[in-house]
Parts: structure tokens; sequence; C-alpha cells
């Protein structure tokens, strides 16, 4: 139980880090307390996600993880990131995760480019 308790603080803790280095993520609150109920909240959901559906998506893209020498592990970090964001929102949380699939800007563009050098290389 203190377990389960101290990874869901370390959780929260990160992801108020992360709010505050990365424009992209963003937790909308009235007040500090709510900001405060929001992070944990939003960390009980990335321990579930992470716990039950990252182990599920690594196995399904371990493909990738080979042909992208291990750089797969940063986008199903992400897409669990995104995942997380939108459940927060489903549960009228006012959580957003920009960046990732943001078209020429974000995380995929940078995947694609990588994706195609590699299978490039294979082609010679």
């Amino acid at each position: 139980m203190t377990t389960w308790l101290l990874r869901m603080v370390t959780n929260a803790c990160a992801l108020a880090v992360a709010t505050w280095m990365f424009a992209g993520i963003a937790i909308s609150a009235n007040s500090t307390s709510d900001r405060a109920l929001t992070l944990l909240f939003v960390a009980l959901l990335f321990g579930v996600v992470n716990t039950f559906i990252r182990p599920v998506a690594a196995f399904l893209s371990l493909p990738l993880y080979l042909l992208t020498l291990g750089l797969m592990y940063f986008v199903v970090n992400a897409l669990m990131l995104e995942l997380t964001s939108w459940l927060a929102g489903a549960a009228q949380r006012r959580v957003s995760c920009r960046g990732l699939l943001d078209g020429d800007r974000g995380l995929d563009r940078d995947l694609r480019r990588q994706l195609a050098g590699r299978l490039g290389a294979f082609r010679r």
C-alpha cells in the first residue's frame, strides 16, 4: 500500500515538473488545491495506464523497438501520456498534452523521418 501511494505521489511530482518544463503539457485549475487534486488524479490515471495498457502497447510495438533501436520507447511513453490526457479530459479534468501528434510539428514527423532512414538503409 505504501509503495503504491509513494509511486502515485512521485508520478504527481513528475507531472508537475513536466507541466513546468514543457509548454505542451498543461493543467488548468482555478486554485492551488484544485490543481493538486488534479495532479493526484492524473497521477492515478497515469499509473493505471502504465500498469495495464503500456505492457500491451510495448509488446505490440516490439518490431518497431527493434527497427528504431529503442527509440520507440519514447513514442510509447508519449502515447501513454496522450491517452492519460484524453482519459482525464473524459473525467472532466482540464489536462492537455500537445505536441506528439500535431502534424508536421510533432514527434510523429521525427519518427517518420527516422523510420524512412532506417528503411532506406535496408533497400541498399
